[in-house]
């Protein structure tokens, strides 16, 4: 697995400075079905710095659109906004994404597969100093490739109420000319539950686990994360 390629570059002699932290993830999805290929999604993120909840890290921003294949395949993509903070609370930096999306979902017996390849073009604004912007934006891309499974807990597999186990592992590289050292961007593992609290509306509750090479290739974050994200959908296809 990409995770177990990871730990073993991390515990090799040359690359042993980790850093761990604790940082809690919230997020609110909200996604409007305007017929039956067609759709508009947006969200909002924020994340803390240190032990649970101390400090801003950064809030990101996400608009785009959805046409819907068919109930298996769906694709995506639109403009995302971030700003990073500084660790005395002060904006650090901007960046500017735009993003695509192709995700499919399979079930099998109760259980439902999904798996989803993002790209995301990112320009990163840049500093002379740590406090001196230069008014000039670093351009690199970012791919990744997520696998999710949701095993309903209840009898009822949807409808309110209906609680479903969820497994998933996440990879991100990073390309580009700027990249030097971190190729491979991060790895995220998780699990939980997602629950279903309305006719339109799902909760999930994680913990995920990520391992995250930075830029200078020796240095390694640990990341232990409490993740809390609701969707809520809204329909606007005419019933037959």
């Amino acid at each position: 697995m990409v995770a177990a390629g990871l730990l073993a570059a991390i515990k090799s002699p040359a690359q042993k400075q980790v850093t761990v932290m604790q940082q809690s993830w919230l997020g609110l999805v909200q996604q409007v079905r305007l017929s039956q290929h067609w759709g508009l999604l947006a969200d909002a993120q924020y994340r803390t710095v240190q032990h649970w909840a101390e400090g801003n890290n950064f809030l990101l921003s996400r608009l785009g659109g959805t046409w819907y294949s068919n109930s298996q395949l769906q694709l995506a993509g639109g403009y995302a906004y971030q700003y990073l903070f500084a660790q005395n609370g002060t904006l650090l930096r901007q960046e500017h994404r735009l993003w695509q999306q192709a995700q499919w979902t399979n079930s099998w017996s109760r259980a439902r597969f999904q798996q989803r390849v993002r790209m995301e073009e990112r320009w990163r604004e840049q500093f002379a100093t740590s406090a001196q912007k230069t008014k000039s934006y670093q351009y690199l891309w970012r791919a990744s490739m997520q696998l999710q499974l949701a095993y309903p807990l209840t009898k009822k597999a949807a409808g309110p109420g209906a609680t479903a186990l969820l497994l998933a592992e996440e990879a991100l590289f990073n390309l580009g000319k700027a990249v030097v050292y971190n190729h491979f961007d991060q790895n995220r593992l998780s699990a939980g539950f997602q629950v279903q609290v309305g006719s339109q509306d799902q909760l999930q509750a994680t913990y995920m686990r990520i391992f995250q090479q930075l830029a200078a290739g020796s240095h390694y974050r640990q990341i232990h994360c409490g993740r809390i994200f609701y969707t809520h959908t809204i329909d606007l296809r005419r019933k037959s």
